[in-house]
């Protein structure tokens, strides 16, 4: 007989859902951008997150209008461990 567990954990009817809260939370945190360009004049960022098991990975990524009239794109890249 073979028994595959899907779940990684149980969570009280009504209650948050402990992975999803982190989620947010790490979604919801202000990114540094290390490499980004003095002449900038407006951006726009989206992020998104994925995550298997408990490690989860950010990907923002940054559309940069310069004071010349050109535009480009940064993107950073961040992991982080949740726990139950």
């Amino acid at each position: 007989m073979t028994v595959i567990n899907y779940a990684a954990g149980f969570v009280e009817i009504g209650a948050e859902d402990p992975i999803q809260a982190q989620m947010k939370e790490f979604l919801a945190a202000d990114v540094v951008f290390d490499n980004e360009l003095k002449s900038v004049r407006s951006f726009t960022q989206k992020s998104r997150i994925n995550v298997q098991g408990t490690l989860a990975t950010k990907t923002t990524s940054r559309n940069l209008v310069l004071k010349d009239g050109t535009s480009t794109q940064i993107e950073k890249v961040e992991k982080k461990v949740f726990h139950f």
